[in-house]
């Protein structure tokens, strides 16, 4: 059993770390689809997206001022792009300098 698919804008700026999605006990968060632009900073920066308590990184983005990146995953219900462990949120922790916007799509399964 599962819901639909609900997007999230992405605007997160320089050395945060911040909850995107809340955690729903019983439930794990699909990411179906993602556009994410990382620009900024000095050198490469690293930022990730995680889950919020066991910090398991499901991706790993870098990106500098020099060489801007765009992460992209255009998947759906049956090839998402990564799945969060029960009971956990997502968080993406930015690098120094760095910036990213974009979207993610995601919904809460059982």
């Amino acid at each position: 059993m599962s819901a639909g698919v609900i997007s999230l804008s992405v605007d997160q700026a320089a050395a945060t770390t911040a909850e995107l999605i809340a955690a729903v006990t019983g439930k794990k968060i699909e990411v179906v689809a993602f556009c994410l632009a990382v620009f900024g900073g000095i050198g490469t920066v690293k930022s990730t997206l995680q889950d919020t308590t066991s910090n398991v990184v499901r991706k790993t983005l870098v990106g500098s001022a020099t060489v801007p990146l765009v992460y992209s995953y255009h998947g759906g219900r049956k090839t998402p792009a990564f799945t969060t462990a029960l009971g956990e949120g997502l968080e993406l922790v930015t690098g120094t300098a760095v910036t990213i916007t974009g979207f993610i799509n995601y919904r809460f399964i059982i």
